[in-house]
């Protein structure tokens, strides 16, 4: 799956993406993680690390695909639209709406989307760190590029997805080429 980084610039593309996530429900969530990196199972805890991808299934079956991008010296996360979650492909797919983060929120309304911006390089235009997705009942859960330190706590790396169920966790991860936290402010 290879599409461009969103660009903070591409209103158009950020407003479709608001448009698409707001107001409906998400029925599934899958990572798709190398075979390799040792996350075969579905993670537990406030802070996910993801290899590849995260999909969202939505309530219309369409698949929301949240990945890392790079387009030359811009580094950022690219959100499409698929028909289905993708075979893996040498992957594995790992099924993660069960866990006890994203099972609560099943099926609750998307109320709110807020993006964060990051300029990955000097030449670069600023493109998307981080999406948080707010839901009715006051959960949130922000999906931006990173992994996890051997603290536990995401840290900036730009070929992988962390996805953060923790406020203030969200809030405390802002990379200094960040525009703002991963909690998009």
């Amino acid at each position: 799956m290879k599409d461009l980084p969103v660009l903070m610039a591409d209103t158009a593309r950020v407003a479709g993406i608001r448009s698409a996530l707001t107001t409906t429900a998400i029925a599934q969530v899958w990572y798709r993680q190398t075979g390799s990196g040792g996350h075969g199972a579905a993670p537990e805890g406030e802070c996910h690390e993801v290899d590849l991808d995260v999909f969202l299934v939505l309530a219309d079956r369409t698949v929301a695909a949240f990945t890392w991008e790079r387009d030359g010296v811009v580094e950022g996360i690219s959100v499409g639209y698929l028909a289905d979650v993708p075979e893996s492909g040498g992957s594995v797919g790992v099924r993660a709406d069960t866990t006890g983060q994203w099972a609560p929120i099943m099926g609750r309304k998307v109320q709110n989307v807020v993006f964060a911006w990051q300029e990955s390089d000097t030449d670069a235009p600023p493109s998307l760190f981080s999406t948080r997705i707010d839901f009715e009942g006051g959960a949130s859960v922000a999906i931006a590029l990173g992994e996890i330190g051997g603290n536990g706590e995401p840290r900036y790396f730009p070929d992988s997805l962390v996805v953060l169920f923790d406020e203030s966790l969200a809030r405390n991860y802002r990379p200094a080429w960040a525009m703002a936290s991963a909690w998009g402010e």
